[in-house]
């Protein structure tokens, strides 16, 4: 009979997948310069991913318009991994897109289990103008996102990007292994009437407007 050493076999086991985690961490950037990605890891999906994409209607509230729903298929080889290639999503060279993944609601009890459309949690910018038209709250904003000579570039919702080239080469700054850190919110407080505060979120735009 062959001996299974359990702790042997579970060192292995962890091994493989902390090299599968390193390998998608690594890869998952390169990816979003030309594709849609949702990583979802641990999760069995009954029906794929969505993405939910369109232009901004400005307003109040502010619509999505054009819009698309197009399924993201997994990555070949990365369990866990959806995603849809920007070239598939008929998106117009130069124009700023919002957007929202729609996927299972693990956390309800129905079955089967409705769709919820919720933020790219990897977004390099969220637009808060804009919440899924079927949410019951503003906890999931729209992700923004350019597209352009065939590439998914970050840019703020207005189209401004950022830019590095005047930045300190990281080998000429001087050791950070002693900075201190604030944290800065961007969220206000307005009473409306006698203790009945309203809160919202803000911009650091805001931030820099106050005296």
């Amino acid at each position: 009979m062959l001996a299974i050493d359990p702790e042997v076999t579970g060192q292995r086991a962890l091994k493989a997948s902390e090299e599968l985690l390193m390998a998608i961490s690594a890869d998952i950037l390169d990816r979003k310069e030309t594709h849609f990605v949702l990583w979802r890891p641990g999760m069995t999906a009954i029906r794929a991913p969505e993405l939910v994409i369109g232009t901004l209607k400005a307003g109040y509230p502010a619509e999505l318009d054009n819009l698309q729903e197009l399924p993201m298929t997994l990555a070949a080889g990365l369990p866990g991994l959806w995603e849809i290639p920007a070239s598939d999503c008929q998106l117009t060279d130069g124009q700023i897109y919002h957007y929202w993944f729609k996927v299972e609601d693990t956390g309800a009890n129905s079955s089967p289990l409705p769709l919820i459309s919720c933020t790219d949690p990897m977004a390099y910018t969220v637009d808060w103008r804009l919440f899924p038209s079927d949410a019951s709250d503003n906890r999931q904003p729209a992700a923004v996102i350019l597209w352009q000579d065939g590439k998914l570039v970050p840019c703020d919702p207005g189209g401004k990007q950022v830019s590095f080239k005047h930045d300190v080469s990281p080998e000429k700054l001087p050791r950070n292994n002693q900075l201190v850190i604030y944290e800065l919110p961007t969220a206000w407080v307005m009473s409306r009437e006698l203790n009945e505060a309203y809160c919202d979120v803000g911009t650091f735009r805001d931030v820099r407007a106050t005296p």
